[in-house]
């Protein structure tokens, strides 16, 4: 038995690993790790992308997720010796994986960063090689996509943009296949790369000067920096007039940078980070400058002393010599960005946001959920021997939650205190925010029941929506404090119709949860002799069931005052609103039928818990109809997670009702005469207690 258990396990273990991914030696650049320090203080380094200020490390994590789908970037060299300090694979953070891809822009363009599931991309664009389909993956490189297998044939990407271009004119991404939906995602995953790695493009790549006039400006040097050519931007431009009217063989260069920087300083950045704050006091939405309006203002004459230190700082940190002077020139950049972002009153949230990704508070606190759940997992089986034992595990679990719980609220709070806006703002808010409200209504629950039913549930629906909270962001790869969507921008019905919600959702994903348990115990027949222990279960089922309603009720009126303020209507029949609505009857034809008599104990656990289906249409499936005004968040994994969850809540809910059906049918045989002469009660009726051989 434990040669077939380790065999077992073997197998797994082979199934579940992926071969590292291997780079080739030669294409290193960087002769040694980024140190601690410097990874620190480059994360600090302030920003604005997609509208808001932000520290780097935001825009490394968030790039890295959206292009590779991982928190960290993985390969080897070829050999422990060739990685760096001699390990067995090289690990990247996002950090480090960004700085790479800004200051040695050669080497991280080899590095495994687009993962390929479908075979079927590779052959459309390497159609020369043969790709079996396989059930690992492989990676392409930003070089490999950039550069042709052979003179004269077209670039990968280029085949992928003229694939792309064809479908997109051809059909909706919704009536896409699967193996097209992968091309248009590794067409964006590109971009997005592209994009970045597109932003200090100018500093590596020196000016020509060619000239005698030229030359003169610069001292007789043949090349010159970006920032050496924008200190001289104006004699430069003045030179480039002077020769226009010379034929072009005897202009030199002078006019080709000219018209070169005037062509930069027009580029809006295609949506590419910017990396210096502007000078003078903030202006409402004003947009911090790129290395292109850098061109600008100095071609302009506007280009000040402060600005020239800070590009060039950026530009050592880009071609330092060595690794010493570009990490100097990390700290010396990052404290020249800081001073100017805090003198327009920028920095402040910016830096409070590089020290929220570093506490990692929603992180901290699945490392308080997981010991809680096991600490009543363990508060179960002591009940077998000692019950102190079980009252102290009991109480341990209860601490660990709560001071999870405690995190949580933290991590939530600090979002807030970033974005300046109340808890939920996005997909991915919620679920932190539902976890909180479950966790902290189960422990009250707890609390008046003292059945270790829901100080069970608390830690683990802790656990389960902060794991998918982080599923979701790696996969979603897009900002989650971004700006929000226009619909939503209003902090009033965000603190009140959507809070009020979602709170709803919580209570109702709860209470599914708890009649979840109540259907499993019943259908393993797990202390069936308990009759108290089954009832306080379910009363608990019913009381969170009406904390459930009251809460959907009311953010249902008020998102339809909400609608009718932003829209001029109160119910405009929108999926997100249909879904708000069967919430709130299911639950009501819910309690109305356990008021009446109709449900009794099973039939009301086991509509509670497919209620829960409801609460998850309107929670999410509604975003992946793609029409009504709430059809935003939608996120390519998101379908496949949606109805994994009706597969496996429907699994729980027909178990259930299978066992029912096969324990009524016991039960009833049991009670049907044989042989006597005696007639069999008629179906459905139970001898009174007491009664039974009278």
């Amino acid at each position: 038995m434990k040669n077939w258990l380790c065999l077992l396990l073997a197998t797994l273990a082979a199934a579940c690993s992926r071969p590292t991914p291997s780079v080739d030696a030669a294409t290193k650049e960087r002769p040694a790790p980024w140190s601690a320090a410097a990874l620190a203080v480059a994360g600090e380094i302030p920003l604005q992308h997609e509208g808001r200020e932000k520290p780097f490390a935001t825009l490394a994590a968030f790039t890295l997720y959206a292009v590779h789908g991982r928190r960290d970037l993985q390969f080897t060299y070829g050999s422990r010796e060739a990685n760096y300090g001699g390990g067995d694979k090289v690990t990247l953070s996002p950090v480090e994986w960004l700085l790479d891809v800004l200051c040695f822009p050669e080497q991280a363009s080899h590095y495994p960063l687009f993962r390929i599931e479908n075979a079927r991309v590779l052959d459309a664009l390497f159609p020369d090689q043969r790709h079996a389909q396989r059930q690992d993956f492989d990676f392409l490189s930003y070089a490999r996509l950039m550069r042709p297998a052979t003179k004269g044939e077209a670039a990968p990407i280029q085949k992928l943009m003229q694939l792309v271009r064809e479908l997109r004119e051809a059909k909706d991404e919704k009536a896409m296949a699967p193996d097209e939906l992968a091309l248009v995602h590794l067409h964006g995953q590109f971009f997005t790369y592209h994009t970045v790695a597109q932003t200090v493009e100018s500093l590596h790549l020196p000016y020509l000067l060619r000239g005698t006039e030229l030359q003169a400006l610069f001292d007789g040097a043949q090349r010159a920096s970006y920032g050496q050519m924008l200190a001289k931007a104006r004699p430069v431009a003045a030179l480039a007039e002077q020769l226009r009217s010379k034929p072009e063989a005897e202009r030199g260069t002078a006019v080709m940078i000219v018209d070169e920087l005037v062509q930069l300083g027009q580029d809006d950045g295609g949506g590419g980070p910017a990396l210096f704050p502007p000078e003078g006091p903030r202006s409402q939405e004003e947009r911090w400058l790129r290395l292109g309006d850098f061109a600008r203002l100095a071609l302009a004459g506007q280009l000040s002393s402060n600005q020239q230190q800070l590009l060039g700082a950026l530009e050592r940190l880009a071609n330092g010599d060595s690794m010493p002077a570009r990490e100097a020139a990390v700290t010396d950049y990052r404290d020249r960005a800081a001073a100017a972002a805090a003198a327009r009153g920028e920095f402040e949230k910016v830096q409070l946001e590089a020290q929220y990704y570093t506490l990692n508070l929603h992180y901290q606190a699945l490392h308080w959920f997981l010991p809680g759940f096991l600490a009543v997992a363990a508060s179960w089986l002591l009940l077998l021997g000692s019950r102190r034992a079980a009252n102290i595990a009991g109480w341990l679990a209860f601490g660990l939650t709560t001071v999870g719980l405690g995190y949580l609220v933290g991590d939530i709070v600090l979002r807030c205190l970033i974005t300046g806006r109340p808890p939920i703002k996005n997909l991915y808010d919620t679920f932190l925010f539902i976890a909180a409200v479950g966790v902290l209504t189960a422990l009250v629950a707890e609390l008046v029941t003292r059945l270790r039913v829901a100080l069970a549930v608390a830690p683990f629906l802790g656990a389960l929506l902060v794991m998918l909270a982080r599923l979701f962001e790696v996969s979603d790869g897009s900002d989650t404090m971004k700006q929000l969507q226009a619909v939503l921008d209003s902090n009033y019905w965000l603190a009140t119709h959507v809070t009020t919600i979602n709170m709803g959702y919580a209570a109702g994903m709860l209470a599914m949860v708890i009649a979840d348990v109540w259907l499993l115990l019943r259908a393993f027949g797990i202390a069936q002799q308990r009759v108290n222990f089954h009832k306080t279960i379910v009363r608990m089922v019913y009381g969170v069931t009406c904390f459930g309603l009251l809460f959907a009720v009311v953010g249902t009126i008020l998102g339809g005052v909400w609608a009718n303020d932003s829209w001029g209507r109160f119910w405009g029949w929108d999926p997100k609103e249909n879904g708000a609505l069967l919430i709130c009857l299911a639950q009501v034809a819910l309690l109305h039928g356990r008021m009446c008599g109709w449900f009794r104990d099973f039939a009301f656990c086991l509509l509670a818990g497919a209620t829960g289906l409801w609460v998850a249409f309107s929670w999410f499936h509604v975003n992946l109809l793609g029409v009504g005004l709430h059809s935003y968040g939608f996120s390519s994994g998101l379908k496949a997670a949606v109805f994994t969850f009706y597969g496996i809540q429907g699994g729980i809910l027909g178990l259930a009702a299978l066992a029912e059906v096969v324990r009524r049918s016991l039960v009833a045989g049991a009670a049907r005469p044989e042989d006597s002469g005696r007639s069999a009660l008629p179906a459905g009726l139970t001898p009174e207690p007491g009664t039974a051989g009278k």
